[in-house]
């Protein structure tokens, strides 16, 4: 799910963050500047009132955020993560490899994922780590948007796989992004142009803070109108049809 850094002295403001949104830069820049910043899911913020903080948000082309999910849990993960038998299996690859599993009809043990990586000491559970890895890079684009059909039809959606929607509808609250517009307070910045428009978040701020863009894989993945064939454009376009609406992304590329 998304993630709410919050920010409750002056300046106070709401940065929402979501999975492959720039979400391990914003944790590592918000707090070295803002030392008394918090995060928060979305069922911890009930009773934080929305309309008293300036609110930030960062969002992203949905059919480039699809690709760099793919590369970064099925393709680069599994090697990335096997070093010095460190590792872990992700909530967000436990719903891959469950997916995969009824897509191709196939019977195989599944780890528990981990919330922290860990020395991998037990044999059987390094052994299975590695299956798990092989399976998840074995997957390609095609079944991993059948994978994402599938995983957006069951409860519990892993926060790489939700709608960026989803994350300004808070419950209990006014929603900061709805239907018919954006709350006059909210900045609303597009992924594709953080480089021009980081000045401006720094700015409604009050600080200079130096954007670094980590884990980032745009460098060493094609271009994803590559990866893309005439169906499963269909599929990302219709399964995240309201990013492309809300957030004015075009359908085509």
């Amino acid at each position: 799910m998304s993630v709410y850094a919050i920010h409750q002295e002056d300046p106070k403001f709401i940065f929402i963050i979501n999975y492959k949104v720039m979400y391990s830069s914003l944790y590592e820049i918000l707090p070295k500047h803002f030392p008394n910043i918090k995060f928060f899911y979305k069922k911890q913020i009930r009773n934080i009132k929305f309309q008293k903080f300036q609110k930030i948000a960062i969002v992203r082309n949905p059919y480039n955020r699809i690709v760099s999910t793919y590369y970064d849990k099925c393709q680069k993960a599994p090697e990335y993560h096997l070093n010095k038998d460190k590792s872990q299996l992700q909530y967000c690859q436990h719903q891959l490899l469950n997916a995969i599993k009824k897509i191709r009809k196939e019977n195989f043990e599944i780890a528990i994922p981990a919330k922290i990586y860990t020395l991998i000491a037990n044999p059987h559970e390094r052994t299975l780590l590695n299956q798990n890895f092989e399976i998840l890079k074995s997957i390609s684009f095609e079944e991993y948007v059948k994978c994402m059909d599938l995983i957006l039809n069951t409860k519990n959606v892993d926060g790489h796989f939700e709608k960026q929607y989803d994350a300004f509808n808070i419950p209990g609250q006014n929603p900061i992004y709805n239907p018919k517009k954006v709350y006059k307070s909210t900045k609303m910045i597009k992924l594709e142009s953080i480089d021009q428009k980081w000045p401006e978040i720094c700015d409604q701020l009050g600080i200079n803070m130096e954007m670094r863009k980590i884990n980032q894989t745009d460098n060493m993945r094609p271009k994803f109108n590559k990866l893309y064939s005439k169906e499963t454009k269909a599929t990302i376009g219709r399964l995240y049809n309201i990013d492309f609406q809300k957030f004015d992304y075009s359908l085509d590329f």
